[in-house]
């Protein structure tokens, strides 16, 4: 274990050297925390939920922001940065978790919810953490009973 927590320091801290809009941004490491804690608290409740891609998801999300209000394009942006963080012997992942990763990253910021729990888990930890940016999280637009769990013990 201690192993993977460097290989996820590296990783954070070659994300943090490479983001445009700081440490203190709004969408930054702290953000990045964050929706590791509440994703890794959705994935004790399923064991279907791939904790790996749900602890990468949390740090590689938002990390190619430029913008912190509208930025459209940040989840494109992050989920192309996945080859390179490949190459760079930052991340280590079969084929089928790079596609579950690309697909949870690059859409993230759409509104959707899915049926793969994996996918749910990493949105919903990126939507309990709406509040942050003056934003309710509506219950509708959670895809795992954990993360509505959570949204109703935190708001409710």
């Amino acid at each position: 274990m201690c192993k993977n927590n460097q290989k996820f320091n590296n990783l954070k801290e070659y994300l943090l050297e490479n983001f445009l809009l700081g440490k203190l941004s709004t969408h930054g490491p702290y953000h990045w925390d964050r929706v590791l804690k509440n994703g890794l608290l959705i994935a004790k409740e399923d064991p279907n939920i791939d904790k790996l891609i749900v602890i990468l998801f949390s740090y590689i999300h938002d990390s190619k922001r430029i913008d912190e209000y509208k930025d459209i394009k940040h989840g494109e942006r992050a989920a192309t940065s996945i080859e390179e963080l490949e190459k760079l012997k930052l991340i280590n992942i079969s084929h089928k978790q790079k596609e579950i990763l690309h697909f949870a990253v690059k859409n993230h910021n759409l509104g959707d919810i899915s049926k793969n729990p994996t996918i749910g888990a990493c949105w919903d930890a990126d939507r309990l953490e709406l509040n942050r940016v003056g934003i309710f999280p509506r219950p509708e637009f959670f895809s795992t009973k954990a993360g509505l769990k959570i949204l109703l013990e935190r708001f409710f």
